[in-house]
């Protein structure tokens, strides 16, 4: 009998890529494991509730039974197009708000945990 490999879900594929990231940033300069662990686990779950965003997955353009194929072909390739922008800036701008929030994790926890100012304040300025 064949073993099936389970892969993890593009949502879990991804988080694994932003923990990944998250720890690196934070361990580059030093932080605290607590205060790793804390974003961490706060960034996963900020991360689980924007991974439940789905935009519309499909276009429907009705054309006229008369039109080409030839330009029914250009239209399929233009609006193609059109999509992968649209995807690519949502890529982009879905990675800013992640970044932000990220910035804004690294502050609470200095304001819960004042003791370590000296690292919020400098993964502030690293990651902004």
């Amino acid at each position: 009998m064949a073993t099936v490999v389970q892969f993890p879900t593009a949502p879990v594929r991804d988080w694994l890529y932003w923990e990944a990231g998250i720890r690196d940033v934070l361990g580059e300069e030093n932080a605290p494991e607590e205060m790793v662990e804390e974003i961490t686990r706060r960034m996963k779950e900020v991360h689980r509730q924007y991974s439940d965003f789905k935009l519309p997955a499909q276009v429907t353009l009705p054309l006229p039974e008369e039109t080409p194929q030839e330009l029914r072909d250009a239209i399929a390739a233009a609006v193609t197009g059109a999509v992968g922008e649209v995807t690519s800036q949502m890529h982009d701008f879905s990675h800013r708000v992640i970044l932000d929030r990220l910035v804004l994790e690294i502050r609470l926890y200095g304001f819960r945990h004042p003791e370590n100012r000296a690292h919020v304040d400098t993964l502030v300025r690293s990651t902004s």
